[in-house]
């Protein structure tokens, strides 16, 4: 029978000999011996690992930058950048999770962004098994809000570059854009022929400008028909300059035939944050008006009208019903366009399940809600007005959950300021609103969301 032994082979290290009289008679040899132990192989992390570790560097969820000054944004996601330039394995696991989230700052900034990915889609083919070229396809959110479009030539610099950029991001769900752009035709035809334009979630500074003599097709609003899938749209709808069109405008009913009824109809089933900027008569706010939107539940609309049927009014009789935050900005005229008496802020009545109700100038009495009561819990205001103060004194038995009214323009001075300046003035109105309404157990905070030290 064979038997199968097993050998072992014992590897020993090369003996180091020292000879310190290698002329003596009887030299010595001296075996050197090393004093420290033998340093193992450093232990190398797996690509993954370092992938998770660097998506929680890169989007660390504790930092607002919203909050910051330009000049902080821009050095914070400068810095994401550096991570790329550490080592050969940071560079792999970094390179998709910065371009994950691009925010860009100066025109030459994105002409070398647009110049990269044009250049990476000429060099990807057909042999590969992703058809879209990297890193376009890694790019998930693009802002270029902050991009300056002031200057003549611009703006026509910036939109040239998107409409370039547009067909490279395939895997876009968030696009945020300088707020004073019009995009021209090639732009809002290059967006609207982009791959994955259904995917898109968030779209910020969508500006469109309309004019009377400007007939369908309507090219901005076939680019949000595109989008089924947006939570959260924020437009600039530009109409005409002219005042008595845009700052006074009353709103047809949403089923008049003469009402723009080319307007393509929205399908936004999912959209759940709308702000509207200068909500004046165009065809944007007659395919709004239509447009069935079941998740609505946050609208802020700037500037506001004072007119009973006006744009405000007509958004919230038909899109109020689920609101759970509401906040109306600056009305459009000053004083108010109704000669009579102030009118109502009918918010209560047309949103029965609002939790937040954000007011600014002038502020009018609220009309009173249903007898049953309203869920209303937070009211925020620019500065203490003794007339609002009275009329909300007035709905208190109707707002049993009302817990905060909150000042927006105000803070609380320390109290080791003189005690006159803190009964003079604003300080004097607040403190005593404080303890009229800490009668009803409503508390009043400043700007900070603080109570007085």
């Amino acid at each position: 029978m064979a038997t199968c032994t097993e050998t072992q082979v014992l590897v020993q290290e090369p003996r180091i000999l020292l000879q310190p009289r290698p002329l003596a008679r009887e030299p010595g040899s001296i075996l050197l011996v090393p004093l420290l132990p033998k340093r193992p192989k450093p232990v190398r992390l797996p690509w993954e690992l370092w992938s998770h570790i660097l998506y929680f560097v890169i989007f660390d969820e504790d930092v607002d930058y919203n909050k910051w000054n330009i000049h902080s944004r821009r050095t914070y996601f400068r810095n994401r950048w550096s991570l790329l330039y550490v080592c050969k394995d940071w560079l792999e696991a970094a390179k998709p999770l910065v371009y994950s989230d691009v925010h860009v700052f100066s025109i030459s900034s994105l002409e070398k962004f647009v110049s990269q990915l044009h250049e990476s889609e000429q060099r990807w083919d057909s042999i590969r098994r992703i058809p879209h070229s990297t890193p376009g396809r890694w790019v998930l959110s693009f802002d270029v809000a902050e991009i300056p479009t002031s200057d003549p030539g611009e703006p026509t610099a910036v939109d040239r570059l998107l409409t370039k950029v547009f067909p490279l991001l395939p895997f876009l769900s968030s696009l945020c854009l300088p707020g004073d752009l019009t995009l021209s035709s090639a732009a809002l035809a290059s967006l609207h022929a982009k791959v994955g334009l259904e995917h898109l979630t968030t779209l910020r500074g969508f500006k469109i400008q309309w004019r009377p003599d400007n007939y369908a097709p309507y090219p901005a609003l076939e680019v949000l028909a595109r989008c089924t899938q947006l939570e959260r749209l924020e437009i600039i709808n530009e109409g005409p300059h002219a005042p008595s069109f845009l700052y006074s405008p009353i709103i047809p009913g949403s089923d008049d035939p003469t009402f723009f009824p080319s307007a393509p109809v929205l399908d936004l089933p999912r959209l759940s944050f709308l702000s509207v900027f200068a909500p004046s008569l165009t065809p944007v706010l007659a395919a709004l008006l239509r447009a069935p939107l079941p998740s609505l539940q946050h609208l802020m609309i700037t500037p506001s009208d004072d007119l009973p049927e006006g744009a405000t009014q007509a958004l919230l009789s038909i899109h109020g019903a689920n609101l759970l935050t509401l906040r109306l900005n600056s009305p459009c005229s000053w004083p108010t366009l109704n000669p009579g008496l102030p009118p109502l802020i009918t918010a209560l009545h047309t949103s029965p399940q609002l939790r937040r109700l954000t007011l600014d100038y002038p502020l009018t009495p609220l009309a009173p809600p249903s007898p049953g009561g309203h869920p209303l819990q937070v009211i925020t205001i620019p500065r203490p007005n003794s007339r609002f103060l009275s009329s909300l004194e007035a709905q208190l038995p109707l707002l049993p959950d009302l817990a905060i009214v909150r000042l927006r323009n105000v803070k609380w001075l320390l109290n080791g300021m003189y005690g006159k300046a803190l009964e003079s003035g604003v300080q004097g109105e607040m403190r005593e609103w404080r303890t009229r309404l800490a009668k009803k157990k409503v508390r009043l905070v400043d700007t900070n969301w603080r109570d007085p030290m």
